[in-house]
């Protein structure tokens, strides 16, 4: 994405570039899986790039042209390998052996199920 600029004279938002490339190590870090989340999202991104615009462009535009229907429906596959990746990490746990952080984390909730620490009940998977 950054390569498209290079050489010109812009006002980027390069926020996206940056969090996909950091959700992809956190994802790496925690889950074990390296994963593409710089899924194409269209001309959505001009509301990223232009924020100014979210107020101007009419609310049909965004549904039809901008996709954002695409874009909710991406977002409930992603929760959904959030939530396969965890069932695969529950059904092949060693708590000898943690793989990853998602495997200490579900170590460490499952030491705690049944205490009194108040923190369990924020954090069930």
């Amino acid at each position: 994405e950054l390569e498209k600029i290079v050489d010109y004279p812009t006002d980027f938002n390069s926020t996206f570039c940056f969090n996909v490339a950091v959700l992809n190590v956190i994802w790496k870090m925690v889950a074990g899986i390296n994963d593409d989340f710089a899924i194409t999202q269209g001309p959505i991104v001009l509301l990223d790039m232009f924020p100014w615009l979210r107020p101007i462009v009419p609310r049909f535009i965004r549904s039809k042209w901008m996709r954002v229907d695409t874009i909710e429906k991406n977002m409930e596959a992603r929760m959904k390998l959030y939530q396969e990746t965890i069932k695969e990490h529950i059904a092949s746990l060693n708590p000898d052996h943690p793989r990853d952080l998602l495997d200490s984390y579900l170590i460490e909730m499952e030491r705690i199920k049944g205490t009194q620490e108040k923190h369990y009940e924020n954090c069930k998977y």
